[in-house]
């Protein structure tokens, strides 16, 4: 079933605000829809949710697809999003699978990074 609504953790949003562009993050899971709403996009719930490991996820921009490991019912709302930039989304059903806060140095995914993803972010850090 997921971590559940992402909304009960607004506390933890305003942490993830107060400290937005003063340090590298990366955000996981609940993380990704956390730092999203940190950054006043909204959230929502899908009628079924993405469970297992068979959910794809496209790379803007690319030809790449990912096969991801994802358990969560909710999602952002990508009409919400007012910062940042969509990095991946479900070829299913188009929800949103990352976003990427270039300018201050923040990223997050909905599913279980690949050791690539972690790489690179990592190189966001070193700099």
């Amino acid at each position: 079933e997921g971590p559940g609504d992402p909304k009960e953790g607004m506390s933890i949003a305003d942490e993830i605000k107060a400290l937005f562009g003063k340090l590298p993050m990366f955000g996981i899971g609940l993380g990704h829809q956390l730092m999203a709403l940190s950054q006043g996009a909204d959230t929502y719930k899908l009628p079924y949710g993405h469970h297992g490991s068979n959910q794809p996820a496209k790379v803007v921009g690319t030809d790449r697809t990912l096969i991801t490991a994802q358990n969560h019912n909710y999602v952002v709302c990508k009409d919400s999003i007012k910062k940042g930039e969509i990095s991946y989304f479900n070829v299913n059903d188009g929800t949103v699978e990352g976003i990427a806060y270039k300018a201050d140095k923040a990223y997050s995914v909905q599913f279980e990074p690949t050791d690539a993803i972690i790489a690179e972010f990592m190189k966001v850090m070193e700099e």
